[in-house]
Order: structure tokens, then sequence, then C-alpha cells
């Protein structure tokens, strides 16, 4: 066999990616079969145009069902706009030289590895090159070209994720993982594994409170009371001195404020009196209030001055939620993540419908819950045909779920909230609620009873 000049071996990153490409293309013409290895890259990860035009034509003839041999690349290749140049190189004899020199390959994926790394190489300064120039120049600020660096990490780490790290041997799983806290488990040290929701009840139900990787999706109608009882338990979890990141895409950070006021103050005046005599209520949590009612308030938030809490109201597209998740969990050892709501994060992907871009997102934060070993508070609204049917049965199905119903499917518990109207003739009675829990860990159902106090909905009095 002549030399090609190639060799076989593990490959290294010094091998040029145009020879990689040709060992991919050749294997796939020897052995068809071999396509099914190149699920990582795409026709625009090959540098040489001769190869990008190659390889998309096997992957339509893979998709058409058809044999991949030269003849049948060429007849593709021929039909795009590329192939007019009368001194194109281009032939049948050009692609069956491909297989020159190379044996069958059982095994491309080294191969595929190394034209991934490159083509993300090559984008990657591309972009950071670009970033560079429009600093310099002065059309965007340093905010903007930080924010930019964090987007393009995002894009690379997704783009060209490290797989050798998927599978560990059990050996490692044990001596990394399970026996520096085994003596805590069967201590009975629960922190160590669970977070608690500081709601009792709701930690009985979950089965002692939210474990580390737990998705906990809570659905409902608009203006349900999800936000404010997911912003109850975030001020809760970070009383306890773990770490909430709150993603609020509805609320302000004003509103957010205020509603924790009214929400620590019924608090503080359940534990002191037994009642909401004392609480702050939110209605006068407005311009124009008496002085004693912002002193009481100026008193209550300052036993919300947490540090731990961090909110952020800006509007982020999915691959900044990661990015910025993983900088949280790296710098302020983030422990849980709100995100409110689900269905307003950004897709910035093209060519997808709706529903199956907020799909993505929501396997993605189950991924990223587990990879970060956080847990992942998320809130879903209600379309109008799962509103018609609540209206109808009084029963909220989580299947009508706005945009996609994969949330419920990803999420290792779904909350559903159903609230009572308020009372109209007594403005200050508790309106009351349904919490139902499905599926438990135990594969049953749970509902439980509860009250909901003021117009910002503080959860109390939780029963069933």
């Amino acid at each position: 066999m002549a030399d090609s000049g190639i060799t076989y071996r593990k490959i290294d990153f010094k091998m040029e990616a145009a020879d990689a490409e040709r060992v991919i293309l050749g294997a796939i013409l020897l052995d068809n079969s071999i396509i099914r290895q190149t699920r990582k890259i795409t026709p625009l990860d090959f540098t040489e145009p001769f190869h990008r035009a190659v390889f998309s034509a096997m992957l339509e003839l893979e998709e058409n069902g058809d044999r991949i041999d030269a003849l049948l690349i060429f007849a593709i290749i021929k039909k795009q706009p590329s192939y007019n140049d009368p001194f194109s190189m281009w032939t049948v004899s050009a692609i069956t030289n491909l297989t020159y020199g190379l044996p069958h390959f059982h095994d491309i994926f080294d191969y595929v590895h190394l034209v991934k790394e490159n083509s993300s190489r090559i984008y990657g300064v591309s972009k950071g090159e670009n970033l560079c120039d429009q600093l310099a120049a002065g059309k965007i600020t340093l905010k903007e070209f930080c924010h930019g660096l964090v987007k393009l990490e995002s894009e690379l780490r997704d783009n060209y994720a490290e797989e050798t790290d998927s599978f560990k041997p059990l050996s490692e799983i044990f001596q990394t993982e399970v026996l520096p806290t085994l003596d805590a488990y069967f201590r009975q040290e629960a922190t160590e594994f669970l977070i608690s929701t500081g709601l009792d009840k709701i930690d009985e139900t979950l089965g002692g409170g939210l474990y580390r990787t737990d998705v906990l999706a809570i659905v409902a109608p608009p203006k349900s009371a999800k936000s404010a009882l997911a912003l109850q338990i975030g001020r809760n979890i970070a009383k306890q001195g773990e770490t909430v990141g709150l993603l609020s895409l509805e609320m302000s950070n004003l509103q957010n404020a205020l509603r924790l006021i009214a929400q620590e103050s019924y608090a503080l005046s359940f534990d002191e009196f037994g009642d909401d005599s004392e609480a702050v209520e939110s209605n006068w949590l407005k311009p124009g209030i008496y002085q004693s009612t912002y002193e009481k308030a100026s008193q209550i938030a300052a036993k919300l001055f947490l540090d731990n809490f961090l909110v952020c109201q800006k509007p982020l597209e999915w691959r900044e939620v990661q990015s910025e998740a993983r900088r949280l969990v790296k710098e302020k050892n983030l422990s849980v993540l709100i995100v409110d709501y689900w269905q307003l994060i950004e897709n910035g992907q093209r060519g997808k419908t709706r529903a199956e871009l907020l799909g993505e997102i929501a396997k993605g934060l189950k991924k990223l819950g587990q990879e970060l070993n956080i847990a992942i508070i998320v809130l879903g609204q209600f379309n109008q045909e799962g509103l018609k049917e609540y209206k109808k049965s009084g029963e909220l199905s989580p299947l009508y779920l706005e945009g996609s119903g994969e949330l419920v499917k990803s999420a290792n518990i779904v909350l559903t909230v159903d609230i009572k109207e308020a009372d109209l003739n007594d403005r200050r009675a508790p309106r009351r609620g349904t919490l139902t829990f499905k599926p438990l860990r135990s594969g049953a159902d749970r509902r439980l009873e509860c009250e909901f106090y003021g117009r910002f909905l503080t959860v109390t009095n939780i029963y069933g």
C-alpha cells in the first residue's frame, strides 16, 4: 500500500485538520455505517470547501436512505453553485481519491474530535478578534465586551463539549463522591444532600426538602401565586445560608423587594402574634404611605439584606442562563436557581418552532442542574386551552403548559398551584389554595391545603 502521508495512531492535535477531514470522508466511502460516528460535526466544521461539499452530500444520501458512493455524491455536488467553475477539480476521481491509502476504519471518533476542535478554535478566534476590534474602535463598552466574552465562552462550551468525563469508573465515584459524604449520610445530616424550603409541610411532602440536582416545576395559570411561592421559598433557603439565584423575567427588582418586605412582615406577625394583625399590607407600600408604615417597612427590609440572594431582572438568552449559572456556582457557591418563568427565556436558534425551542430549554435545565449539582425551581404558565379546561373541570393538568409539555417530563416534581378567588367583601381574608405534588419520589401524588395572605400572597397554614 502506498504511503499517503497520514500516520495511523491515536492522533494528536498537531495533525492537520484537512487530513482528519479526509480520513473521515474516506472512511465513510469505505464503510457507509461509519457516518453514524459523525453526529458531533456538521459540514460547516470542515475547513476545505471540497470536503464540506462532499460531507454535505453524504448526509443528504444518508437521510434519503441511499448508498454513499462517489457517483451519487458527484451527482449532488454538480447541482451546487460552486461547481459551475470551469476549472473546478471537484470530480468523481477526486472523490474516489479520498480513500487512497486508507485502511478500513472501525472508529473515527478521534478524527471527528479534531475536526470539531479545529472548527471551534477558528470560530472562537474570529469572534474574539471581532469583539476586540469593536472595543478598540469604541463601538461597544467594556461591559458589553465582557458580556460578549461570556456568551462566546458559553457557545464554545456547548459546541465543543468534552465527553471524556461522561462515564466514570465506579471506583472513582466511590472515592470522590460517596466515601467523603457517607459518614454525614449515616449520621443523618440531611443538609449535606437536602435543601429545606423553610415550609415544614412541603419539606415533609418532598421527603425532607429539595435534593441537589432536583428540578421542581411550579405551574399555574397567570396570577396564581406561583411567583410569590417561589420567592418565599427562595427567601427561606437564603436565610439558611445557601446561595440562591433568582432569574426574574417578569418582575422588576423593586416589585420583588416589595413582595419580600410584605412576606417577611407576615412571617414575623404570625411568629409573634399567631395572626396577620401586625403585617405590613402590600397596598400600603406605595408613594404617600404613612411615616409609621415606612419606618416599619424599613425595619423589615433591614432583615432582608442577604448577600447570598442574587437577583437578575435582565432578559437572558438560554446560553447566557447557562453561563451565568456556571459562574455563580464557581464564584458564589450557588445552591438553588429559580427561573421565573421558563417560557420567557429566549432561545436564539432558528429554524425550529417555539415548542421545540422551549422543549430544548426544559431538557437543558435538567442537564444544567445535574452538571452543577444545584436544585432548580422553574415556573411555568398554562396556555389558553389549559385555562378553558380548568374552568370546565376544575383540574389543572401540566399537559396544558404554554409552549411545550417538555417541562413536565424533565422535572423531578411538578407542583401545581390552584388558588381561589379573593373575597371582595373582606380583602384581608386569606385566599384558600391547593398545592398538588406529582409525582413524588414514592410515585404517589399528594395534595396540601394552604392559605395565601395579602396582595403579594404569602403562603401560611399549610396542612393536609
